[in-house]
Formats: C-alpha cells, sequence, structure tokens
C-alpha cells in the first residue's frame, strides 16, 4: 500500500484567502446592520438648538402659568381709577378661580416636556457615545483583518518553501507506517486463526469433561448400589450363619428325637431374621445418606437441650434408631442416647460406629424401664407401623418413663400432602396407616403430654406453580410431621 502525496501550494494558499475574505465580509455586514454614519457637525449643533428653542419656550409657557397678580398693562391704564383698581382685583381673582385647573394642568404638561427633553439630552448623549466605541471597535477588527492578512502571506511563502525533497521525505514516512499497518493486520489475522483453534480446543475439552463427569456421575451411583448391595449381602449372610448356628443346636439337642411344636414355632421367629437385611437394603435405597438425615434431625436440638436443662439430665432413648444418624447426631452434643430397634442388621451397624444400640421390641423395653428414667424419648417413622392400640401403649409408657420436664418427638409421613397420603407412604410396605397431624397431637394431649405442638417438615420441591394456594399445599406441601409433647412437673391423678 503506498501514497504519492503531491502538495499544491497555491490552490491550498487560494483556499485559505478566499475564507479569510469570505469570513471578513460576513464580519463587515454584520457590522453595517448595527452602525450608522456619524452625524456631521452641523447636524449635532442644530439639533442642539432645537433643544435650546423648545426649552425656551417651556420657560416661557412657565412664566404663563403662575398665579396672574396683574392685568395687562393696556387694560391696567383704562382701570387706573379707584373703582377700576377693585375691578381689577375681582377680573384678576375671578380669572385666577376660572383658570386654576388649567393652570395646574399646564405646570403638569411643562415638567412633563421637561424631563423628555432632558431624557432626550441624555439619550443623544449616550448614542454618541455608543457610537464612537462602536467605531473603536471596527477600527480594531480592521487591525486584525491586516494582520491576518499579513499572517497569510507569511503561511503563503512558508508553503512556497516547501520543497519536493520534504514531499519525499514525508511520502516516505507515510510508506513506512503503512507497511507497519500491513505487518500489524497480519500479526492480528494470525492471532485469530489461533485464537479460533483454541477455542475449538476449548470446546471439545469441554465436551470431554462432560462425558467423563456422566460417567463419574455413573460410577458414583453403581458404587452406591455396590455398597448397598454389599451391605444386604453381608447381613444376609451374617443372619443366615446365625440362624444355621441356631439350627443346628437345636438339632443336636433334639436328636434322635422329632421336633416338638414350640422349637419348630421358636424357628419359625428365627427366620423371620432373614427379613432384617431385606429392610436394611430397603432403607439404604429410599431413606436417604446418612449426611442428608443428619441434616434433617439438627432441627430437634434445642428441643432436646431444653429438656436437659428441664430435668437436669442428658439421657436419652430412641426407640426405632434404624442406622444410628439420630444417635450418632446427638452423642456429638454431649447426650447420652440409648438406641432400640428389632432389626439386627442396624442395630449391628450402630454397634460398628460405636454407639450403644440392643435388639428389641420398643413397647416392651419401655413397660420393662422404671418411670422417670429419661429426659428425652424418640422415635422417628415409627408409630406409623403400630396398631391403635400399640400407639396409644407407647405413648402411655413414653410419659411414664419420662421425667418431669422431658419431651416426646415422633415423627412421620404428613398425610395433608395427597402424594404422600395416596402414594409415598406405601412405598414401605411395613407401613400400617398414616397419622393425620391433628389425630396425633389429640393422642399425646389425651395421653398426659402438655405443651403439645405440631411441626411440619420437609417441604417437597416446588417443581410446577399453582396459581390456587390449597392445591399447591395439597400436591407441594409438607411431607413429614412431628409431635412434640412436654411430661408436666405434677402429674394430676
Amino acid at each position: 500500500m503506498t501514497n504519492n502525496l503531491e502538495v499544491n501550494v497555491d490552490a491550498l494558499m487560494q483556499k485559505i484567502r478566499e475564507e479569510v475574505m469570505k469570513r471578513k465580509a460576513q464580519l463587515q455586514t454584520a457590522a453595517s446592520k448595527f452602525t450608522s454614519p456619524a452625524l456631521p457637525a452641523y447636524q449635532h449643533k442644530e439639533s442642539n438648538s432645537q433643544i435650546n428653542k423648545i426649552e425656551a419656550l417651556l420657560k416661557n409657557a412657565e412664566s404663563r402659568a403662575y398665579v396672574r397678580t396683574k392685568l395687562p398693562e393696556k387694560i391696567s391704564r383704562l382701570l387706573s381709577s379707584k373703582i377700576g383698581n377693585k375691578l381689577q382685583k375681582i377680573i384678576i381673582k375671578g380669572f385666577n378661580l376660572l383658570f386654576r385647573d388649567q393652570r395646574e394642568v399646564n405646570f403638569n404638561l411643562i415638567q412633563s416636556l421637561r424631563e423628555s427633553v432632558a431624557l432626550n439630552r441624555q439619550l443623544s448623549e449616550q448614542i454618541n457615545y455608543l457610537k464612537l466605541q462602536l467605531q473603536e471597535h471596527i477600527t480594531t477588527v480592521d487591525n486584525r483583518f491586516q494582520e491576518n492578512d499579513k499572517r497569510l502571506d507569511d503561511c503563503r511563502s512558508y508553503a512556497a518553501n516547501i520543497t519536493n525533497e520534504q514531499s519525499n521525505i514525508l511520502n516516505g514516512h507515510i510508506q513506512g507506517f503503512n507497511q507497519r499497518l500491513n505487518n500489524i493486520h497480519s500479526r492480528l489475522q494470525a492471532l485469530k486463526e489461533e485464537y479460533q483453534k483454541l477455542d475449538e480446543s476449548y470446546k471439545k475439552l469441554d465436551e470431554d469433561y462432560l462425558k467423563i463427569n456422566d460417567i463419574h456421575e455413573e460410577l458414583d451411583d453403581k458404587c452406591r448400589k455396590l455398597d448397598i448391595n454389599d451391605t444386604y449381602i453381608k447381613s444376609d449372610l451374617t443372619l443366615q450363619k446365625r440362624l444355621i448356628n441356631l439350627f443346628l443346636d437345636e438339632a443336636n439337642r433334639g436328636l434322635p428325637r422329632q421336633f416338638n411344636l414350640e422349637e419348630i414355632q421358636k424357628l419359625d421367629h428365627k427366620q423371620k431374621d432373614l427379613f432384617d437385611a431385606f429392610y436394611t437394603a430397603f432403607e439404604n435405597e429410599f431413606r436417604g445418606s446418612r449426611e442428608e438425615i443428619n441434616n434433617r434431625l439438627s432441627i430437634y436440638i434445642p428441643f432436646i437441650k431444653k429438656a436437659a436443662d428441664a430435668t437436669n439430665d442428658n439421657s436419652m432413648v430412641d426407640l426405632g434408631c434404624g442406622r444410628g444418624e439420630w444417635l450418632e447426631l446427638i452423642y456429638q452434643q454431649g447426650f447420652k442416647p440409648l438406641g432400640i430397634d428389632i432389626n439386627h442388621a442396624m442395630v449391628q451397624q450402630c454397634q460398628d460406629l460405636g454407639l450403644e444400640a440392643y435388639v428389641g421390641n420398643a413397647i416392651n423395653y419401655l413397660r420393662a424401664t422404671p418411670a422417670d428414667s429419661f429426659a428425652v424419648v424418640s422415635a422417628f417413622h415409627v408409630i406409623e407401623h403400630l396398631s391403635l392400640q400399640e400407639l396409644i401403649t407407647l405413648v402411655d409408657e413414653a410419659v411414664r418413663v419420662l421425667k418431669p420436664g422431658g419431651v416426646a418427638i415422633f415423627e412421620t409421613p404428613n398425610p395433608e400432602n395427597l402424594i404422600v397420603g395416596a402414594c409415598n407412604f406405601y412405598l414401605d410396605p411395613t407401613h400400617h396407616k398414616p397419622i393425620p397431624p391433628a389425630t396425633s397431637q389429640f393422642l399425646l394431649q389425651n395421653r398426659g403430654f402438655c405443651q403439645v405442638e405440631v411441626l411440619r417438615l420437609h417441604q417437597m420441591a416446588q417443581t410446577q406453580h399453582f396459581d390456587n394456594a390449597l392445591l399447591e399445599n395439597l400436591l407441594q406441601g409438607f411431607q413429614d410431621y412431628a409431635v412434640i409433647g412436654w411430661k408436666p412437673y405434677i402429674t394430676e391423678e
């Protein structure tokens, strides 16, 4: 890319000269609109003479406007007798009386005319002063135009001195600059291509990362399922081994005789333990992870701390302790928890974690426990497994074993949520029937608890929006609730 710069000095100076003349003409035209030629000397003198003449007329008019004290001399000579003198006074008084208002008008007009004359004289002097100033400004502008003409001539002389050699040097600089621009453009183009390649590489890496992430999630899911199956298999093998040993012990004691009915029922009861491994795997699949359960259960910590302060005791029992999430959580809070569950596999998991847990029936355990033994009695997702009579017995025994000021916490699925009450509740085939919150609250109040409250928990994710608030609560409301009651300090008989 090359540029051949040719400087036409004459054409450039001609354009500058035309522009200057154009602006000079515009200024002169504008000045002519606001200026007028200075008045000649004789006109100025004539104007002063007219003003003086007007002042003389006003002076004469003013002298005639005063109150008359005598009549004109001709009339006064005719009336020079005594009677005439009296008549002159009467005439003068009558004349002054008749023309009193006219004299006042005349005086006002004369005063106005005097002020007008003074104002005209002042305006005339100001106009002359402004004309002198305007003339001075015009002279200054002319001088500046002359200076500009001189500078224009100097510029014309300087431009004429520019040689072809200087033009060539300037052209060389311009060509070098253009070459550098071309080089920069080429480098930018190369960088753009590199950026596009990098962008494509990053996109490919993102796709690979997403694939790897999907594979990782799939592997995590498979590992979780393998862990669940492994737990189920281990628990099942342990229980089968235990049952085989029991069977062999019973067989050794009974041989060579046949089994009686009591022994067969005992073996049948032990065979029910095979169900424990299945239910453990079921809980692992549907209940959620330990971290998730711990986060949910942490809402009850303020209640148990209040009970501990009221009873001055930190002992508690958790009925249906399951995998021991609640036992582990409150143990970290400084409590002494005890867990009871009929599932051998789950109790074994609690014991493996170093927690105190035993196999047993919750109601039977409470019946065998002395009164006023615990500050807290809890049962999470247990009461829905019981019949009405068993539930009443459980509540009665909980009141008995609690210390005055202690608290009972029972959590269960919330049938106010239609999805829970009609579907999710029956995911667990061991559930008996759902219990409405009002029923649980009445039951605790009726069996001796005080300050009974219902705490609704775990609202369902808002996957859809409903215009009707009632419908939204029924379909996306709280999935669980807890009924919480306190043992009074004085039990009424």
